[in-house]
């Protein structure tokens, strides 16, 4: 019996314990663990792991097939086939592989080999492809030029990239579902800011992630490259809370920048309050976002300033933001929830919420543990405000 010739509403092979032993796990833990290897954030550790899956057995093939392909990493070393793998090679094989054709979804790329294969190439070998990172750290003269696609693609990220960079590179996108920057940076002497395009791109979604040196310059660029009537969300993400403090001034002063241009139309929006170097109002142009209704606040795992100065720069963005908030997620770490002046009925932040009429929902994300759960939810329903307490959940 050919066991990839039955497959479930997913795609996944329906597992029989007659094929083997190492089948009598239950199928749903099986693709458990397949999922939990393929959301490994090491690319290089995930792909040799979903390659051993592939070799387990006839009935694991088709799923961990369909996952080990599924994000294609070029322009690179392969250790296995002791051979560099380049985009040309993987769509010379694709042409021949139905099966390549099928799975791949994602590819992660070099802008100069980019530009030597055209995208309309990539997308009519691989038709599925939907999510496109392009590395890039040379100068803008490497970037693309090519005509708009026909097929707009879902995800684009571009990662390590220079602002000076991002006009040439997005010049092939019409319309970008969500737009990924990370770790980008700014000019270096001798480099001038690039025009405005005449005709903007279309981008719904915005994440600007591990931002550094020259931190006000993406912000800058994208104003003259995005179209502010189609951009719903932005969201601001730092994974090191002490590099995110250090730039923390320029990477705010960037932002404001940015929402003052484009915040009409935004709905939902992520800061890390690790950003805030002060117990201040760090983005004014937050009035500008009249249509905002979800609000995500990180506070920062490790202190960078003081409970009550984050504390006072989280309540000013609330008071800001407070005409149409109707959602605020609010994530701690048990550490940080602990020391948060709520918790002593003195925050600025539970004072900021009484003034938010249209808030339907507070969500305390991570903020405790599950053995602490029914205590901490006691805590905070005493410091919220009256309104406040029936519509708040605890997210472990």
């Amino acid at each position: 019996m050919d066991v990839n010739s039955r497959v479930d509403h997913h795609g996944r092979p329906k597992l029989s314990s007659k094929t083997g032993p190492v089948l009598r796990l239950p199928a749903e833990l099986v693709y458990h663990v397949l999922d939990e290897i393929a959301s490994e954030r090491n690319s290089e550790l995930r792909q040799q792991s979903l390659a051993y899956c592939t070799l387990t057995c006839q009935a694991w093939l088709h799923y961990a097939s369909k996952l080990f392909l599924a994000n294609v990493d070029v322009d690179r070393w392969d250790v296995a086939s002791c051979r560099w793998v380049t985009l040309s090679a993987l769509l010379d094989a694709a042409e021949k592989s139905p099966r390549l054709q099928r799975y791949v979804t994602s590819i992660s790329e070099n802008l100069e080999s980019l530009c030597m294969v055209t995208l309309e190439e990539v997308q009519k070998t691989l038709p599925n492809v939907h999510s496109l990172t392009i590395r890039s750290q040379r100068r803008p003269e490497h970037a693309l030029a090519v005509r708009p696609l026909s097929t707009p693609i879902h995800t684009l990220e571009l990662a390590g990239m220079r602002a000076d960079a991002f006009a040439p590179s997005l010049l092939p996108f019409a319309s970008v579902e969500h737009l990924r920057l990370v770790q980008p940076h700014g000019y270096t002497f001798g480099f001038s800011r690039p025009a405005p395009l005449a005709k903007k791109i279309r981008v719904r979604r915005v994440s600007f992630e591990d931002m550094g040196l020259g931190a006000r310059d993406p912000f800058l660029v994208l104003q003259g490259l995005l179209d502010p009537s189609a951009l719903r969300s932005v969201s601001l993400h730092h994974r090191d809370d002490a590099c995110a403090w250090y730039h923390g001034d320029a990477i705010l002063e960037g932002l404001d920048a940015f929402l003052g241009h484009a915040g009409q139309g935004i709905t939902a929006l992520s800061l890390d309050a690790a950003h805030f170097r002060r117990g201040d109002r760090a983005i004014p142009a937050l009035k500008c976002c009249t249509n905002l209704e979800s609000l995500t606040l990180t506070m920062p795992a490790t202190p960078t300033i003081s409970p009550t100065a984050l504390d006072a720069a989280c309540a000013a963005v609330l008071s800001d933001t407070s005409a149409s908030l109707r959602r605020l997620r609010l994530v701690f770490t048990p550490a940080v929830f602990d020391a948060w002046p709520g918790i002593k009925g003195t925050s600025a932040v539970t004072t900021a919420l009484q003034k938010c009429a249209m808030l339907q929902r507070v969500v305390f994300v991570g903020a405790v543990s599950g053995q602490l759960g029914d205590k901490a939810r006691a805590r905070i329903h005493a410091i919220l405000p009256g309104r406040l307490r029936s519509r708040f959940d605890i997210e472990i």
